[in-house]
């Protein structure tokens, strides 16, 4: 696990345009994307917001910032997600892809226990999470926010 953990933490530190920590102080961030440019800030249609995995790509905090989140985009459809949370000494990976039935929805991988999360695009800045266990079903909604944690 050190391997993956110190090899995560290269990636990150690799990532060019640092500016911001990412969470857990592993490393410097690069400016988040801003979901619906293009690279050179050219807005695309409304419709197209939260389409691809390089929409919700950078930094994203839940819990008043307590909680944050980083986004890879790995392809069109697929994020990896790296998960920091209070008094966990590494990052949670964690991989999400786009549900085909409803195009602004991303669902996490399951951890083998059946929790899940899916995140549906509120908009630019804000995704709506609801976590959910295959005994128990839904749980309650909470929102992240783009940008890094506090």
């Amino acid at each position: 696990q050190s391997q993956v953990v110190a090899s995560l933490a290269v990636v990150l530190v690799s990532v060019e345009g640092c500016e911001k920590p990412v969470c857990c102080g592993m490393a410097s961030a690069p400016k988040p994307a801003v979901m619906g440019q293009v690279g050179d800030g050219t807005r695309l249609v409304g419709d197209q917001f939260g389409k691809q995995a390089k929409d919700l790509s950078g930094c994203w905090s839940t819990c008043g910032g307590i909680c944050c989140q980083y986004n890879f985009a790995t392809g069109n459809e697929s994020l990896f997600n790296l998960l920091c949370v209070p008094l966990v000494p590494f990052p949670i990976c964690r991989c999400f892809s786009l549900v085909s039935a409803n195009p602004v929805t991303w669902r996490s991988c399951t951890d083998l226990k059946g929790n899940s999360e899916a995140w549906t695009v509120v908009d630019e800045n804000t995704l709506k999470s609801v976590g959910s266990n295959k005994c128990l079903g839904e749980g309650p909604s909470s929102n992240l926010k783009r940008g890094c944690c506090k």
